[in-house]
């Protein structure tokens, strides 16, 4: 039986579970298309037909638009990757210090260097496994993340992962 487990986070562990949510639409309400999205491809549709039809653009003016506009979004594009690799918590900070967790009827113990808190059972929604890595989302964007090397075994982990379905009595299938 599990009862305590010492996870210390690493970077690469976070980027991995903001891809998965990210991945798995978990920062959205609703998974459906984005209306505005769909408005906006509208609109570009008509001004595309309403460009090449009433101003007799050319198909080497729209080929160069083309061109431009692909270097427009590239940039953009790689302007939001690299904020997205700097919105990574500080390496000292709470995220990436070593936690211990112990278990018990109540919920989830944690202690670390912080402080300590309780996270009752009833508050998990849903657990995933990504690979090596374990959440526990309380949240939609909010997950303790356990990697598998913070288990002895293959079946401890498996053992915790069914303990916690038993007990959070919330869980979101």
């Amino acid at each position: 039986m599990v009862d305590h487990i010492k996870v210390k986070l690493e970077r690469n562990e976070y980027v991995r579970f903001n891809n998965y949510c990210y991945k798995n639409d978990y920062f959205s309400e609703n998974s459906a298309w984005d209306k505005s999205l769909i408005v906006m491809a509208v609109v570009f549709f008509i001004a595309f037909i309403v460009a090449f039809q009433l101003l007799n653009i050319t198909l080497f003016q729209l080929t160069i638009a083309f061109i431009i506009a692909s270097f427009l979004f590239l940039f953009i594009a790689v302007r939001l990757l690299k904020t997205f690799n700097r919105a990574i918590p500080d390496e000292g900070g709470y995220l990436f210090c070593e936690k211990e967790y112990r278990f018990d009827e109540i919920g989830l113990h944690e202690v670390s260097k912080y402080g300590n808190a309780l996270i009752k059972w009833e508050s998990f929604k849903f657990v995933r496994t990504d690979g090596d890595l374990l959440y526990l989302f309380i949240d939609r964007v909010f997950a303790i993340i356990i990697p598998a090397r913070c288990f002895a075994s293959t079946e401890e982990s498996q053992q915790f992962v069914r303990m916690v379905k038993e007990k959070a009595i919330n869980l979101v299938k």
